[in-house]
């Protein structure tokens, strides 16, 4: 199927789009932000706040979080309604926190997006979103002296988005049974999908672990 210039082009803003996120993750600060200036090359999505987002994110991997902190006031200045990217450029914000002035401040914000999160985010967010931004909450108040209360909340958070997040997996797989006609290369991808999350879980029950947390033992996903 050939590919309209309109659609290639959405296609080509949403790869530049995941290289900004995985480089950022990875560490990697100057791929991050070759990243958003392949991003920035294109015309405006629309959405305001999505460039302006991922150049965030780059500039907090740089170090330079008061940069950062400029550009999600900004992203917010669109008073656009609750959604995804409003949770995004919040936790953002919370990781720029404790960079800017350190645990005590960022564990208070760490709270207050916890509260949030709690309230309203399976209204917004997927239970991928969800798990990721819970159990980095978790990590964040257990790396910067938070409360064991408040990291407990958010790891009993991150299991429940773990949950309906295998439950998902599980009716997509059954619901869709030409996925067992898949050619090897994409079943590959989907098996190297099912790694990834089965190591994250790990990875979730580590910082449980340093947290003392005891709920996780209980309702903890099973490696498939």
């Amino acid at each position: 199927m050939r590919l309209t210039g309109e659609r290639r082009m959405i296609l080509e803003r949403l790869g530049a789009s995941l290289r900004v996120l995985a480089a950022a993750r990875q560490g990697k600060v100057e791929a991050a932000l070759r990243a958003v200036d392949r991003l920035e090359s294109f015309p405006p999505p629309a959405d305001p706040r999505a460039q302006l987002y991922h150049r965030a994110i780059a500039l907090l991997q740089a170090g330079r979080a008061e940069a950062a902190m400029k550009l999600i006031a900004s992203a917010r200045s669109f008073h656009m309604p609750e959604d995804t990217y409003t949770y995004e450029l919040d936790l953002l914000e919370v990781r720029c926190q404790i960079e800017l002035r350190g645990a005590e401040y960022g564990v208070i914000a760490a709270r207050d997006f916890l509260h949030r999160l709690e309230a309203n985010g399976r209204r917004f967010l997927s239970p991928g979103r969800r798990l990721y931004m819970a159990s980095t909450i978790g990590r964040l108040l257990v790396q910067n002296c938070g409360t064991e209360h408040d990291a407990r909340r958010a790891f009993e958070q991150a299991g429940a988005a773990a949950l309906d997040r295998t439950v998902e997996l599980e009716g997509f797989m059954r619901d869709l049974p030409q996925l067992h006609a898949l050619q090897p290369e994409d079943r590959a991808s989907l098996d190297d999908y099912r790694e990834r999350f089965v190591a994250e879980q790990k990875e979730l029950l580590h910082a449980v672990a340093a947290c003392g947390c005891r709920w996780w033992t209980i309702c903890r996903p099973t490696a498939r």
